[in-house]
């Protein structure tokens, strides 16, 4: 999880659409690369259809913190014990800072979400199978707890790509500069790959660029730069502000934004110092502290109190 010291993303609006084509970072766009640089990713898959395949899982439990795959092996130990489940289809996933214990595959198909009063959108549907599992593992308990009430379905994850040294939890620094994000839709599959390939280019702009896949949901980040405890500056009134490194690196390029999936994404805001009219405004970059590290408090103004 990364946590976020500045404005959150909003829905984008279909008003913008000739803007967003206008702006879009195109991170597929090609170019020659350096010679040290890794093999391209992956290009962009066709979009989903529907009839279209896939295989989901359904995580039963996260386990965090020193230990996590021990405690992991225990709660699947107790999984596999259940006379309902298929003690076989009980896993575990392994990662760097977690344990995850799944349960089965599902073979889903996509179909058109107005078929469920939707807009028409391809989107997944879950099996009855999958409904039946998730609410049974939900609902197991072990006296008052119900060690699975989270469980969730979930596509079987994809392993991580890209470089260890772009891999922001590799970054030194306390803050970096967020800006963009990519997850999976139906045009964009390899969100990961997307990810990987956005930080190449920013790397051959000469950018220090780094991604981030998230281990709690589908997306990963894409930062730029690193900073110390000083990026953030503690006013008097004890308000804080950007950096003047912060805000320089922000002034550059499409730096300022924070994109998704390559657009712009707009939210309306009401009149303020910056923006006396309000009205549209796109989302801006933000600073987010680097994965695993415990910053100090924002510096005071240099002369003040």
């Amino acid at each position: 999880m990364i946590l976020v010291l500045g404005i959150g993303i909003l829905s984008p609006s279909p008003a913008r659409a000739d803007d967003e084509k206008k702006d879009r970072w195109n991170i597929f766009k090609k170019r020659e690369p350096k010679k040290d640089a890794p093999a391209p990713a992956p290009a962009q898959a066709a979009p989903r259809k529907a009839g279209d395949k896939e295989i989901w899982t359904i995580e039963c439990r996260v386990c965090t913190g020193p230990g996590h795959a021990a405690e992991a092996e225990m709660f699947a130990e107790s999984l596999r014990a259940v006379s309902n489940l298929n003690r076989d289809a009980v896993s575990i996933l392994a990662e760097k800072d977690r344990s995850r214990v799944l349960y089965g595959k599902y073979e889903l198909k996509y179909v058109r979400a107005g078929a469920f009063g939707g807009s028409g959108d391809v989107v997944i549907e879950h099996s009855k199978q999958l409904k039946s599992d998730i609410d049974f593992i939900k609902h197991l308990a072990a006296g008052e707890a119900h060690p699975f009430l989270t469980a969730r379905a979930m596509p079987v994850p994809s392993a991580d790509v890209g470089p260890p040294e772009w891999n922001l939890v590799n970054a030194k620094g306390y803050y970096t500069l967020h800006v963009g994000v990519t997850y999976p839709t139906a045009e964009l599959r390899d969100y990961k790959g997307a990810a990987v390939e956005w930080v190449r280019v920013l790397r051959q702009d000469g950018y220090e660029a780094y991604y981030h896949h998230n281990p709690d949901s589908a997306k990963s980040d894409i930062c730029v730069g690193t900073f110390g405890p000083d990026a953030l500056v503690k006013e008097r009134d004890g308000t804080q502000r950007y950096s003047e490194a912060v805000m320089r690196l922000q002034s550059r390029g499409d730096l300022r934004y924070n994109l998704e999936n390559g657009h712009k994404v707009w939210r309306t805001q009401g009149p303020s110092k910056s923006n006396p009219k309000g009205g549209k405004m796109a989302n801006q970059s933000f600073l987010v502290k680097i994965p695993g590290k415990d910053a100090p408090p924002a510096r005071p103004v240099r002369g003040r109190p």
